[in-house]
């Protein structure tokens, strides 16, 4: 698979090194690029690479028009957000990681198809956890515009460590979400795909995508 980034925020594209440049993107697929064999989350018959989640983000994806993200592209979501501050509501879940249930309480329970926040400034993580056959599951529990800025900051001052009102779970194989009251929106990838229940199945090395020989960060130092 070779991906030209010309979505809204190009999340696999950044997660992947893949230059954001449209002529930089279409020079990499005849430069020698190596393969890496990602992981996908399957979701009845669609797979996705970057992520899924319920709760706040496809709330946001919903409320935000087509021609506010083409023009002002992720502020677009951030004026949405600061338009709803009901938004942040806390909801009752039931989660069967790997056959166990957990009952939780989150504003959005995201599952990642990659370890977020691992190191300073990088908000996708190391690029190898997109193949590493397992998903990451961050419950955010914060309740107002101030918990979230807190747990910005812990966040980045301290990179892959816990962080108030923020949750972490590993899952090996399946992740079913079901809220306890009324059903709640579902996205994918950045496209909202359904309503609860749903439930998201691991796909090991599912396609090999075609990324930079070597990171662009390691050639600038």
């Amino acid at each position: 698979l070779g991906i030209l980034p010309l979505g809204t925020g190009n999340g696999l594209a950044r997660a992947l090194n893949i230059p954001l440049e449209l002529d930089q993107a279409l020079d990499l697929l005849i430069a020698n690029p190596k393969q890496l064999p990602v992981d996908a989350l399957q979701v009845e018959q669609r797979h996705f690479f970057l992520n899924v989640s319920v709760g706040i983000s496809p709330q946001l994806m919903q409320e935000t028009k087509s021609v506010q993200k083409r023009r002002f592209g992720l502020l677009a979501y951030l004026w949405t957000l600061l338009k709803r501050s009901s938004i942040f509501q806390l909801h009752h879940y039931q989660l069967t990681v790997d056959g166990r249930l957990q009952r939780v309480r989150a504003a959005e329970v995201l599952i990642s198809n990659i370890s977020l926040l691992d190191k300073p400034a990088r908000v996708f993580g190391p690029i190898e956890t997109i193949c590493d056959q397992q998903m990451d599951a961050y419950l955010v529990a914060a309740r107002n515009f101030k918990e979230y800025a807190r747990l910005v900051w812990n966040l980045f001052r301290h990179p892959g460590k816990s962080a108030p009102r923020l949750y972490h779970l590993v899952a090996k194989e399946s992740i079913r979400i079901e809220a306890n009251t009324h059903p709640q929106l579902v996205q994918g990838d950045g496209e909202v795909i359904g309503r609860t229940p749903v439930e998201i199945r691991l796909v090991p090395q599912a396609v090999s995508v075609l990324i930079p020989a070597s990171d662009p960060a390691q050639r600038s130092s």
